[in-house]
């Protein structure tokens, strides 16, 4: 099996709200078709997360993508079968297939396709930094700063996804995506986004999670789209 993650961007004229009724109710109609659709997420940002555009970073994928398919397939060029719908409902869209690590595993297995989970789901891209090689950044990325994540943050969900390779050739340089499973009351309070129950740990989790990013990301390099994450499947 292989993950893909496809960022998608929505027709000219058409609205983020009918473009997420496009992308529930008929696309991924069509892609749940296909059995060789293991699981499918669509992550699109509407109005259930306008609150969290202050988190909003864009340097990678600009303008930023409306929507990010998530899916496992039995073979990620699968995904090449539904081309013509891709480009029925997307303007623009880019194939990467990663690697996936699940730090806090969900399971949304009686969930009803369509489920909307709590919250927000942040899904950041990633390039390695200048002055580290790719072994030292993930050494740093997925072996020590990964439990200063879960300890800092209120997040629930954290999934670890390492670029193996791009299927479009034109797609921009991305080494990493991370999906982040944040709950509804840390989109409106940063003391919330940090699990804190009073402003001093609110600050000294933010200063700890600061000083362990900048270590492994250049802020140049890095995009942060809050978005709403429907399980499909």
């Amino acid at each position: 099996m292989e993950k893909v993650i496809l960022p998608l961007w929505k027709q000219d004229g058409i609205s983020a709200e009918e473009f997420r009724r496009q992308l529930l109710d008929e696309f991924s109609a069509i892609l749940l078709k296909d059995s060789t659709v293991i699981s499918l997420k669509m992550c699109v940002v509407d109005e259930h997360v306008k609150a969290a555009d202050p988190y909003r970073m864009v340097n990678l994928l600009s303008p930023a993508q409306d929507a990010v398919l998530i899916a496992w397939l039995h073979a990620a060029d699968e995904i090449f079968a539904h081309r013509d719908s891709i480009e029925k409902y997307c303007a623009n869209y880019y194939v990467y297939v990663v690697t996936e690590s699940d730090r806090l595993p969900l399971d949304y297995s009686d969930m009803p396709s369509g489920y909307r989970t709590e919250g927000m789901n942040e899904i950041v891209a990633l390039q390695v930094p200048d002055w580290l090689s790719r072994e030292q950044w993930l050494k740093i990325w997925l072996e020590s700063h990964t439990r200063i994540a879960i300890d800092t943050q209120s997040t629930y969900g954290y999934r670890q996804n390492v670029v193996v390779r791009a299927l479009t050739p034109d797609a921009p340089v991305i080494d990493a995506f991370v999906e982040e499973n944040f709950p509804e009351k840390a989109i409106h309070s940063r003391m919330d986004f940090y699990d804190a129950s009073d402003e001093a740990t609110y600050r000294q989790r933010e200063k700890t999670m600061i000083e362990s990013v900048a270590r492994f990301i250049d802020f140049e390099k890095i995009d942060c789209i809050p978005t709403s994450e429907y399980i499909m499947k």
